[in-house]
């Protein structure tokens, strides 16, 4: 069964004024349980400070099942490899995973070069794509996680694993861990269709962009001057065929995250067109370099349109003749897990 990329928020105390507690999963769902590429994560403000932890990878019926990432809160271990039923297992170990010697490879970071040396790599053909993951070492410290029947979790201070899962040519799920300037190891995902984006995000403050509230205008409105929203969350926003005009910022500017609208209009694409939906203004600001080295005028600017909804995502406009679409609706939204 194919299902879509939503969250179920679990918990948000943001609302009452802590944005520190939160709970949360998001990616593809089948019966209420992460199946497929998601994320899992918590966060709570205590007397130490706040405590967090996320998973982050391959899903099956709620639990990590194949290439994924554990990490809690600064101090504690991370775990990156591959989960059965939610425990980390030797990749080695699993059943029709090809295992093969690599030769040395080095790693650029910044203005240094690293040599990764006794690396293996290992492949599997999944449902979901083909796994692809490397363990290496750095500086002849021995990453792979595995000593005798126990496993231990990735440790200082060299570390250098990468993990992909590729449906074709479009990449699911990618993670490397390695070496950090200041001694200690860091994650970065990477992919040019936007996953990093929505499962993976370097701060959680951004997973509220992906919780939607609904909005809806009375029926008979014709202008929207004010604010419709000022909440913490995306917007669902229902439109009357009544109204004509539209403030550009009648849904506000979140301060941390990008928020995305998606509309639901009674009328048509062409009276969708016909709204007034835009405010020109005049902007401008200092433009000290080139004044001072070039000459130039110290103040340049212009005059500027901001189009409704302003300093948002545009999702899709919904409308009785069918749909236009912003990028977000078809990378995101309209994404099917790639079974």
């Amino acid at each position: 069964m194919k299902h879509r990329f939503e969250i179920h928020l679990l918990r948000d105390e943001a609302p009452a004024g802590d944005p520190d507690t939160y709970e949360y999963e998001l990616g593809f769902f089948e019966d209420g349980l992460l199946e497929g590429v998601g994320r899992k994560a918590r966060s709570a403000k205590t007397d130490k400070g706040v405590k967090s932890f996320c998973e982050f990878g391959l899903f099956h019926k709620g639990m990590l099942h194949g290439p994924g990432l554990r990490e809690g809160s600064k101090g504690e271990p991370t775990y990156i490899g591959f989960f059965d039923h939610g425990e980390i297992v030797s990749p080695g170990s699993v059943s029709g995973m090809d295992v093969k010697p690599l030769e040395d490879f080095t790693v650029r970071e910044g203005n240094e070069t690293y040599a990764v040396t006794m690396a293996k790599q290992y492949r599997m053909h999944t449902k979901y794509g083909e796994i692809k993951m490397v363990f290496g070492t750095y500086s002849g410290t021995l990453v792979h996680f595995i000593s005798g029947p126990q496993v231990h979790p990735l440790r200082n201070p060299h570390p250098y694993v990468q993990i992909h899962l590729k449906k074709g040519e479009k990449e699911l799920l990618s993670i490397v861990m390695d070496h950090h300037l200041d001694g200690g190891p860091y994650v970065k995902t990477h992919d040019a269709y936007g996953f990093n984006e929505v499962i993976w995000v370097g701060s959680d403050v951004p997973f509220r962009r992906f919780h939607f509230e609904d909005v809806t205008v009375p029926q008979g409105k014709t202008s929207i001057n004010g604010t419709l929203y000022d909440g913490f969350y995306s917007v669902r926003l229902y439109l009357p065929k009544s109204v004509q005009k539209i403030n550009p910022y009648a849904i506000t500017e979140p301060k941390k995250w990008m928020r995305f609208v998606e509309i639901f209009y009674e009328g048509t694409k062409e009276e969708w067109g016909k709204i007034d939906k835009e405010k020109t203004y005049s902007e401008s600001h200092e433009d000290w370099y080139g004044s001072y080295y070039h000459g130039s005028d110290r103040y340049v600017g212009g005059e500027k349109t901001d189009t409704f909804p302003a300093k948002c995502s545009l999702i899709a406009v919904h409308c009785s003749d069918g749909d236009i679409e912003g990028f977000y609706y078809s990378t995101f939204f309209g994404t099917e897990d790639p079974e």
